[in-house]
């Protein structure tokens, strides 16, 4: 790791970890909170990839043009109206929308690969692939409840009975 890349590997750790959310937490919120079924979520899904089809050659075009650090500005204003209409919204077809959103901004992470490409050294690049690894491990433990298991709890209390 290097410490001139470290805006870099900041950007790609949040965005690994905003994938993880956007897989995990914005399909549970539409399951849990609206009531969406399996099958909702994968017509979700596909009209996000089938969206994603449409308008990800013009956000290629929309990096080129305003170049890597103002789409990763542009994607990250994005997300945070997408994430707080997460959380203050009541209506499912609202909902629904901002998971569709949140999926086509994510093509924007190309304005991250790109802009690192311009900076840092092909052979830096090993370094930024192990921190995406890495966070696919973390970000999940980080949140975990610790898990007791019946039995080493009923063992331990018939332990301590005299």
């Amino acid at each position: 790791f290097r410490k001139r890349y470290g805006l870099y590997y900041a950007l790609t750790f949040m965005s690994g970890a905003r994938r993880q959310l956007f897989m995990a937490f914005g399909g549970f919120l539409l399951v849990k909170k609206f009531g969406y079924s399996v099958a909702d979520i994968a017509v979700l899904m596909l009209v996000t990839s089938s969206s994603n089809t449409f308008f990800a050659p013009r956000l290629g075009r929309l990096v080129q043009k305003w170049g890597e650090r103002n789409t990763i500005m542009l994607e990250n204003a994005v997300l945070i109206c997408v994430f707080i209409g997460y959380a203050m919204t009541d209506n499912a077809h609202v909902a629904a929308g901002l998971f569709i959103i949140d999926g086509i901004f994510f093509t924007l992470i190309l304005a991250q690969k790109t802009y690192f490409q311009k900076i840092g050294d092909p052979a830096d690049m090993a370094a930024a692939r192990l921190l995406r690894h890495a966070q696919v491990g973390a970000i999940p433990r980080t949140w975990r409840r610790p898990h007791r298991s019946p039995s080493r709890s009923t063992t331990s209390r018939r332990s301590r009975s005299p």
